[in-house]
């Protein structure tokens, strides 16, 4: 007996075997994870820093004015009457005593004893702010010009004479007064400047108010066909601001003995402001000054941005009015790629603000 016929089991195909890939599971991720941590702060920025601290900053703020003579006397009679003759002419040179113009004022006659007066006051005046010490050159010409001229017009309401002589030397600014021409008690007949010292008004920026002190120094600048300098010393500070309120008035005066300045043009003056602030830090510190200003403060290795606010500055040195103390540490260089927070290392610190 034959065995029954089993047929050949079928053989079951199985996957074709390839070969196994690397491993790329957790060894792999090891170096990737190593960048990441370095990038997210297992190393640190290096920075150049300086330390915030006193200072003492030397400041050069000023504007543009107009050159006026210090002395500008208007020869004005008081009273009214008539010309009988003039001479001098627009430009020319006159020294004190040298007759002006002639003139016939009956008014003039008869107010003699309200001039003597008037002079009396002014005297007191003058002698009174001759001893206190404290006017200026320009406010001391005017007094004695007044004094001079009060003191001519005397002369003639009494008949001693009828030229009205110039009270102050200087030069003929304008002519007013005609032969045989009626003036009015106020009219200008003659005027007289003195260029050898001159005044500059002038704007300042307001963040300069309460800095600028009278008899602080100061250049004219830009003066003359060269360009050349004068030296000058303030003279007024005004007690508030402009319309503006971006500015104040300050006026100067400066020796001119040469006539360099040439009275009615422009120049510009530069103050001379030194001043000494509690905080200070180098400018290169501060970013957004224009608009928002930020500084980066450097402690235990980590650098946190910090707004500020700044007051004055000079070409190297920023004063900060409020958001830093003395003694901090500020980032100068390295800042570029710097975030609130970031680890840092300090490659260099720069001595002084």
């Amino acid at each position: 007996m034959t065995p029954p016929h089993r047929p050949f089991p079928r053989r079951v195909a199985r996957p074709r075997r390839t070969a196994r890939p690397a491993r790329t599971g957790a060894l792999a991720a090891v170096p990737l994870l190593a960048l990441a941590l370095t990038s997210c702060g297992g190393s640190a920025d290096a920075v150049v820093v300086s330390r915030s601290a006193p200072a003492h900053l030397s400041l050069h703020p000023g504007g543009a004015g107009q050159v006026r003579p210090s002395v500008d006397l208007p020869v004005v009679v008081g009273y009214p009457g008539t010309v009988t003759h003039v001479d001098v002419a627009l430009g020319q040179k006159v020294t004190a005593g040298q007759p002006l113009l002639g003139l016939n004022s009956e008014a003039l006659s008869a107010a003699a004893s309200q001039i003597e007066a008037r002079l009396s006051l002014e005297q007191a005046t003058l002698k009174r702010v001759q001893a206190d010490g404290k006017a200026t050159t320009t406010q001391l010409a005017a007094l004695k010009g007044q004094v001079e001229l009060d003191s001519r017009l005397l002369d003639a309401a009494r008949g001693r004479t009828a030229q009205l002589t110039a009270p102050v030397s200087g030069i003929i600014g304008a002519v007013s007064a005609r032969p045989g021409g009626v003036f009015k008690a106020n009219d200008s007949l003659v005027e007289i400047i003195d260029a050898s010292s001159v005044d500059v008004t002038f704007p300042v920026p307001v963040s300069y108010f309460g800095q600028v002190k009278i008899g602080m120094t100061a250049q004219l600048t830009g003066l003359g066909s060269g360009g050349a300098t004068l030296p000058a010393k303030v003279v007024g500070v005004a007690p508030q601001t402009l319309a503006d309120g971006e500015s104040f008035e300050v006026r100067v005066s400066s020796d001119d003995p040469q006539g360099i300045s040439q009275p009615g043009r422009q120049t510009f003056v530069r103050l001379d402001l030194a001043t000494d602030v509690p905080v200070a830090v180098n400018k290169l510190a501060v970013l957004n000054e224009r608009s928002r200003p930020q500084l980066f403060v450097v402690a235990a290795g980590v650098a946190r941005q910090r707004e500020v606010v700044v007051g004055l500055q000079d070409d190297a040195t920023v004063q900060i009015l409020s958001g830093l103390a003395a003694g901090e540490d500020v980032v100068i260089a390295g800042v570029q790629s710097l975030t609130d927070g970031a680890k840092v290392t300090v490659s260099r610190q720069v001595s002084g603000s």
